[in-house]
């Protein structure tokens, strides 16, 4: 995805800026998306916008969990799952659990 690409290029390139990222975009379908994103303002001084990232980021990153985990388990009753797909179920199943999801 898009914010997943952003995520790795500024963990690879931490002296990037706002604006030598949105250039690395320019000829992308993307660059007018982003164009709007640079020009948006926090609504308060005290709006902490990294936790809202975050929490932004552990939303989609639960919704992804419970999607796959959904998927699992209807192909588990419908047809069964290999010995890979069993594994992977109870991974996600165990860390739903830790996560509260």
């Amino acid at each position: 995805t898009l914010l997943t690409h952003i995520i790795e290029t500024l963990r690879a390139n931490p002296h990037l800026t706002s604006a030598s990222l949105l250039e690395r975009y320019r000829s992308s379908e993307h660059h007018v998306h982003l164009l709007k994103l640079m020009e948006w303002r926090a609504p308060a001084e005290n709006f902490d916008l990294v936790a809202e990232f975050l929490g932004t980021v552990a939303a989609l990153q639960a919704r992804a969990l419970r999607h796959q985990t959904d998927s699992l388990l209807a192909k588990e009753r419908n047809e069964g799952l290999d010995e890979q797909e069993q594994r992977k179920l109870e991974q996600m199943l165990r860390a739903r659990i830790q996560a509260g999801i």
